[in-house]
């Protein structure tokens, strides 16, 4: 095996190339302070022979709105847990047969306090996590998550296929926030999703037969 480490202090967004939906009211006031960026922190190992990876993730999030009980997380890699194109791309979509993958939480805390997450939305791919004690705007926790992803054999965002990972949208993503939290579904086609400007450092684990490409 070999360790990769990748540094990301360039902040990282996604484009919205469709409409995100799903919000709440804000608790408070408006707020005119400028939210400070959070980081993530991941330590990945990709277990070739199970068609599996690893992770174990830190973010240092801070509070967009004023007593937030709760934080919304978006877990795309459930959507794998069916057929996930079209009915006239699934043949090439799916060269070996049908497979299925997703994402299981094993441990989540906040602040060092496990908390237990309730997950809602179609396959599981919405996540929230409830403080333990309510925070004002821009205090930072740091949530700790460890987890399993089942990598499915497709060719598609997540997925593997003629000696290739793709890992597109596969870490449990907090959800934007604005006057409430955005909540993206899941779609077969382009880059529906939004996340929020944030700096990333990775560790990744991987068989030394494989070369590591990203984005950043």
């Amino acid at each position: 095996m070999k360790k990769i480490a990748i540094l990301l202090f360039a902040s990282l967004s996604l484009i919205i190339l469709m409409f995100c939906a799903g919000c709440a009211k804000s608790n408070d006031a408006v707020i005119t302070e400028s939210r400070q960026t959070d980081s993530h922190r991941f330590d990945l190992f990709l277990n070739d022979k199970e068609k599996t990876l690893e992770g174990k993730q830190q973010i240092l999030y801070h509070l967009p709105d004023n007593n937030l009980d709760k934080i919304i997380f978006q877990l795309h890699a459930n959507a794998y847990k069916e057929i996930a194109v079209c009915d006239d791309e699934i043949e090439a979509a799916y060269p070996s047969g049908i497979s299925f993958g997703g994402i299981e939480i094993r441990t989540v805390t906040i602040d060092g306090t496990e908390v237990a997450p309730c997950f809602e939305g179609k396959n599981s791919t919405i996540m929230e996590l409830t403080l333990p004690q309510k925070k004002s705007f821009n205090d930072e926790i740091e949530i700790c998550l460890e987890w399993q992803i089942t990598i499915p054999n497709i060719r598609h965002r997540l997925g593997f296929y003629d000696g290739v990972y793709n890992l597109g949208n596969f870490y449990p993503t907090p959800c934007v926030y604005q006057n409430g939290y955005i909540i993206n579904d899941f779609y077969i086609l382009g880059d529906p999703y939004c996340s929020e400007v944030a700096d990333f450092e990775f560790s990744f684990d991987i068989p030394n037969k494989y070369t590591l490409a990203c984005g950043g």
